[in-house]
């Protein structure tokens, strides 16, 4: 599905997630000790290591990350769908 031209979400994300941008479907962790979450760079659903799902229910445990560096961006699996299409990522699972 792609999401609407006037989506809440669209921030110009593209100018730091270009087409051909490749995505890892992975388990959150964090890049560095004492680094607890990150949030996705879309709609800002948090992610958490599973260890501390229990403490933030609301949050995702995995998601999509991107190669470059040490998973610095993150992205829910509901943006994925909606934008992967229309920007031209490259997906793993």
């Amino acid at each position: 599905m792609n999401a609407a031209a006037d989506d809440w979400r669209r921030m110009a994300q593209e100018e730091f997630l270009p087409p051909g941008t490749t995505l890892v479907r992975t388990a959150y962790g964090p890049p560095r000790p004492g680094w607890e979450h990150d949030h996705c760079v879309f709609c800002f659903t948090k992610l958490v290591p599973l260890d501390a799902a229990l403490e933030h229910r609301d949050a995702l445990t995995e998601g999509y990350t991107t190669t470059r560096g040490t998973a610095y961006y993150w992205l829910c699996s509901t943006c994925v769908a909606d934008f992967a299409d229309e920007y031209g990522w490259n997906l793993q699972e």
